[in-house]
């Protein structure tokens, strides 16, 4: 077992990364009252994971990420007897533990929480660094807090059961990481594709791992996404954007990355930040992955619509996130109708 250290003073935690993750989670509990939340996929999959603990089960799906289904969840954990004492544990992909740690974060004004990431997007990304909540009608991630778990646990031996588009989907992560701050972890992915699509286990722990590592990094120096931690929007921006503007139900998320980051790449070399080279090997290696690029079949006007609502917006200027290289990248104010011109050249 491999540990990572997120840095944050008092609220320091470990993410656990190793194959036997899972039990080293539910000897973490086994003497604590806790509550698992989960859905019906993984309860499937995982149906004697935290034995005699109480369970709530959502639906699968960003679907599920509503306030409606955070005072269903309130709901039951307060009718099954929880008290201020009570864990939370996230079981699940991103959806989950967002839901988890949202819920953890409000219930009696914070209990404890920790999570067991089970699918490859949330093992990287969505359950390291304290994000959490749930969607609005006319946005994505926009109600929530920042709450950090106790501990979270990688366990990548429950890698095998996604599906390979799930999987696919949490490549995404791992390329736009590697993009943005780890030029040696890139070149590992584009002469491992065969393995990586193949899931080698001792592969897969060591890229979970150097991930973890990267992210743990700028969550510890900058907790609340007021600087460094903006680059790891990379991809993300419109990604996010084309999530909403096809309401949740054509891409997934990191489908939506991969086509995210090709936008970030068609703005960077326009505007004579990205190289083309780079730009080249981060859509070549998303294809090999099985990740689509092509954002322009979305349509420009929904897009656009979806950009006035993100998050990262400024005085009317949206925090976008450029590569120069494999490895260096950059923050730069860009507003709305000059992103959108610079994506869609030739509007629908």
């Amino acid at each position: 077992m491999r540990c990572v250290s997120v840095e944050l003073g008092e609220r320091r935690y470990d993410v656990h990364v190793g194959p036997q993750a899972l039990d080293e989670a539910e000897k973490m509990v086994a003497e604590r009252d806790a509550v698992v939340i989960t859905d019906l996929n993984v309860a499937r999959i995982c149906p004697k994971a935290f034995p005699q603990k109480r369970r709530v089960i959502v639906e699968a799906g960003e679907s599920a990420k509503t306030l409606a289904t955070y005072a269903s969840i309130v709901d039951q954990i307060l009718a099954q007897g929880a008290e201020r004492r009570t864990v939370i544990v996230g079981l699940g992909g991103g959806v989950v533990g967002d839901l988890a740690g949202f819920v953890a974060a409000t219930l009696f004004r914070g209990v404890p929480f920790v999570l067991v990431p089970t699918t490859l997007l949330a093992q990287v990304d969505a359950a390291i660094g304290g994000k959490n909540g749930v969607n609005w009608g006319s946005g994505k991630n926009l109600v929530g807090t920042f709450y950090q778990p106790r501990a979270v646990f990688v366990d990548v031996s429950l890698l095998g059961s996604l599906s390979p588009r799930d999987f696919a989907g949490g490549l995404a992560e791992v390329v736009k990481t590697a993009a943005i701050r780890d030029a040696a972890l890139f070149t590992m992915l584009e002469t491992n594709i065969e393995r990586l699509l193949a899931r080698d286990q001792g592969l897969l722990a060591e890229v979970v791992f150097r991930v973890a590592q990267g992210k743990a990094d700028v969550v510890s120096a900058d907790e609340r996404e007021v600087g460094l931690r903006r680059v790891l929007n990379f991809g993300h921006t419109v990604g996010h954007a084309i999530e909403q503007a096809t309401a949740y139900s054509t891409f997934s998320h990191g489908e939506a990355v991969s086509m995210g980051m090709r936008a970030a790449l068609v703005v960077g070399t326009q505007l004579g930040i990205t190289s083309q080279a780079a730009a080249d090997r981060v859509e070549r290696l998303c294809r090999a992955l099985g990740l689509p690029t092509d954002f322009e079949s979305v349509s420009s006007v929904a897009v656009g619509a979806a950009l006035g609502l993100d998050k990262k917006t400024v005085s009317g200027e949206i925090q976008f996130v450029l590569i120069r290289e494999i490895g260096d990248v950059v923050v730069r104010p860009i507003d709305r109708p000059t992103l959108t011109k610079l994506l869609w050249r030739k509007m629908p």
